[in-house]
């Protein structure tokens, strides 16, 4: 039987098909139609999603939005992919 601290054992479990990177940075997300910038923290983020803990009380987040960690000088176009309250999980869209 495999310790509870043995890392083979957890990734055993571990479904995510790419590496996740630990982050606490905070960004900004942009709701298309909406002038107002909402303010997250960045939790982790793969090169294929991230995972940020909101700010604010948005009781309806749509499918698409974007985030940007530099004032939106640059995005990214991302699609919700899970909710649990505050903390969403989106994958990153071309």
């Amino acid at each position: 039987m495999a310790a509870m601290n043995d890392t083979s054992f957890e990734d055993e479990f571990e479904r995510r098909t790419s590496k996740r990177i630990k982050h606490n940075r905070g960004a900004l997300l942009r709701i298309a139609g909406l002038r107002n910038l909402f303010e997250l923290t960045v939790r982790d983020v793969s090169d294929r999603g991230i995972a940020v803990r909101l700010h604010i009380d948005l009781p309806l987040l749509p499918v698409d939005f974007d985030i940007s960690d530099n004032g939106f000088r640059s995005a990214q176009h991302c699609r919700l992919i899970w909710r649990q309250g505050s903390f969403v999980g989106a994958e990153f869209v071309d």
